[in-house]
């Protein structure tokens, strides 16, 4: 069986009343977990052209500290957990939604 080539699959974005939903493709690299992901301390980029984007957009910190600032914000904001998931094809980020 083929393996599905991740660079060429889009990350999708779902958004429902709930709860926003990151799918990224491809499993997370052999050094970082999702334990690692939750506490900042992550340094492997993902998405490169997306981490380039934001860095000319003046929109990026510390590598590794995109997640860790998320779930601080969104459960100051929310009162709930990001949930974060790995599947065997793709890394999943699942937001809620104030009001939900």
């Amino acid at each position: 069986m083929l393996e599905r080539n991740s660079f060429l699959t889009p990350i999708r974005i779902l958004i429902f009343s709930n709860r926003v939903e990151f799918h990224s493709p491809g499993r997370l690299p052999n050094t970082v977990s999702i334990e690692s992901i939750r506490m900042g301390a992550s340094h492997v980029l993902r998405n490169p052209r997306i981490y380039s984007f934001f860095v000319r957009m003046g929109l990026v910190t510390d590598i590794g500290s995109g997640v860790a600032r998320i779930i601080k914000l969104v459960k100051e904001s929310t009162g709930k957990d990001v949930i974060l998931e790995e599947t065997e094809g793709e890394f999943i980020l699942v937001m809620p939604r104030r009001g939900q």
